[in-house]
């Protein structure tokens, strides 16, 4: 009865409270809105419509009236029933007048003009006698109740512990309490050793009653056979100990002595240890094969055993020999990619470019062709005068090419072999003079020192003409065979 007394004081207060709230509403109404308006005032400016006196100034002459008025500037008042709202028997004095003719009543009050009083069961919604003091009357007769009430008039209490009050004294047989869990379901909650629906069990764990249960001091029986186990000791009935890397919880050197062993059997180290067990002092990483820095790998970082490959262009030393990408591995001009006619200059410029070689120049149509200096046109297929003409103006005798390589016979040191002209590739190691500058590339008829000395020559010669495109690789390696089987430069051997 104590608590009902206590509720019904705290209703009556708050009652009291709120009627002494609403009288001051006008006030506090007036005053919170005139602060409102000159704090809002130093943001927009409603002076043009008459600065907003019964409401809030918005924006730029835009006002937003408060309950009761209306108009461009808040300075018509809403009428009810022939009160304005700024009447104080507006609305009965028990309301707003926010509409023409649409009152908002206080609370206790309802009606078109707030002419009628709330009641629950003929007591005043006001008074804390109303809904039996354990609810709230929202309208004519309908009661809110508190948690665990119900009832019409909230006059049903469901706060009860096998039917006895949670504030009677027997309640639970004086072995616990009568408490709600939060979802409006009361219960007991048993004492100690108690336990069942009604505290009339003594609880025990494995056969044994507190303080014998969970092997005595080692833990106490917090439900029927549920030890609560007090540290170091697990168990259902508290008989292990926890252990942490295979060492008692209960040993001084558990956790190496710097840190806890917790219930789940996992060290929490000191702040300067790490491990397992807390035996490993983290310091710098260096390559030893030991876990110096204690986070479980060895030697992270260090670079792995060097095995003799070769070397290639990957960032890595490949050949173990301390150096990485040496020998031009990385050079895109190494070997020369630029194989095309007249255009074999290579440059790194992030990746191969391939120029015009000396003396010649690109016609912008990705071929390298002669640069022309102007002189005096000769009869030689050149543009000499550089004026995009060729032997103009009847300089040339048109001759005759019997082999059709595009070389008169005047020009042509052997005009019935189309691949004997000027512009021939000259093959070393034989007796041609392919492109008719005079000369043998290594003459295989020539007084040779020895046959190795001819040999070289034919490897270099070959080698040039394909770093310069003018030969394949196959060629190349076709003539230095043929070469080095042949019997040029050898000395008779000896009868």
């Amino acid at each position: 009865m104590k608590i009902k007394a206590y509720i019904l004081m705290t209703v009556f207060a708050a009652s009291l409270f709120f009627i002494a709230s609403c009288e001051n509403t006008d006030t506090v109404t007036n005053t919170e809105s005139a602060h409102v308006t000159v704090a809002a005032s130093t943001l927009y400016d409603c002076s043009g419509i008459g600065d907003c006196v019964n409401g809030e100034c918005i924006g730029e002459n835009i006002c937003e009236c408060d309950p009761g008025w209306y108009g461009e500037g808040c300075t018509e008042p809403f009428s009810c029933f022939g009160f304005s709202s700024n009447d104080p028997y507006s609305c009965n004095g028990r309301g707003t007048c926010i509409a023409q003719d649409v009152c908002d009543c206080e609370n206790f009050y309802d009606g078109e003009f707030c002419e009628n009083e709330l009641s629950c069961n003929n007591i005043p919604a006001y008074s804390p006698e109303v809904c039996n003091g354990l609810g709230n009357c929202l309208s004519g007769d309908v009661c809110e109740c508190i948690a665990g009430i119900i009832g019409d008039f909230c006059d049903i209490d469901l706060r009860m512990c096998n039917g006895v009050s949670p504030w009677d004294e027997n309640v639970c047989n004086r072995r616990g309490d009568c408490i709600d869990d939060g979802t409006g379901t009361w219960a007991c909650e048993c004492y100690d050793e108690w336990s069942g629906e009604n505290c009339d069990v003594i609880r025990t764990c494995f056969g044994y009653p507190d303080p014998d249960a969970c092997n005595g001091t080692n833990g106490t029986c917090a439900a029927e056979n549920v030890c609560k186990c007090n540290y170091p000791f697990i168990g259902d009935d508290c008989a292990e100990i926890i252990e942490c890397a295979g060492v008692a919880a209960s040993d001084p050197e558990v956790c190496s002595g710097f840190g806890v062993c917790q219930i789940s059997g996992v060290c929490v180290c000191d702040d300067n240890r790490m491990g397992v067990d807390c035996g490993c002092l983290p310091t710098p990483e260096v390559c030893d094969e030991i876990d110096n820095d204690c986070d479980g790998e060895i030697d992270e970082g260090c670079p792995p055993p060097c095995v003799v490959e070769e070397e290639v262009c990957d960032g890595e030393d490949n050949n173990c020999d301390g150096n990485i990408d040496e020998g031009g591995v990385c050079d895109p001009c190494n070997p020369n990619p630029c194989t095309t006619p007249n255009r074999t200059i290579c440059e790194d410029n992030m990746g191969a470019v391939c120029s015009c070689d000396p003396g010649y120049e690109d016609d912008g149509q990705g071929s390298c062709i002669l640069e022309c200096v102007p002189q005096t046109e000769i009869c030689d297929g050149q543009d000499n005068d550089c004026d995009g003409a060729v032997d103009e103006e009847e300089v040339c005798v048109v001759e005759t090419d019997a082999d059709g390589d595009g070389y008169p016979a005047g020009e042509d040191c052997n005009d019935n072999e189309a691949s004997i002209n000027p512009g021939a590739v000259e093959i070393p190691g034989n007796t041609i003079d392919e492109n008719c500058d005079g000369a043998k590339a290594c003459d295989n008829l020539a007084d040779w020192k020895n046959h190795g000395q001819f040999v070289k020559c034919v490897e270099t010669e070959a080698k040039t003409l394909f770093d310069a495109g003018k030969i394949t690789k196959e060629k190349k390696t076709e003539l230095i065979i043929e070469a080095a089987k042949s019997d040029v430069g050898q000395k008779p051997k000896e009868k």
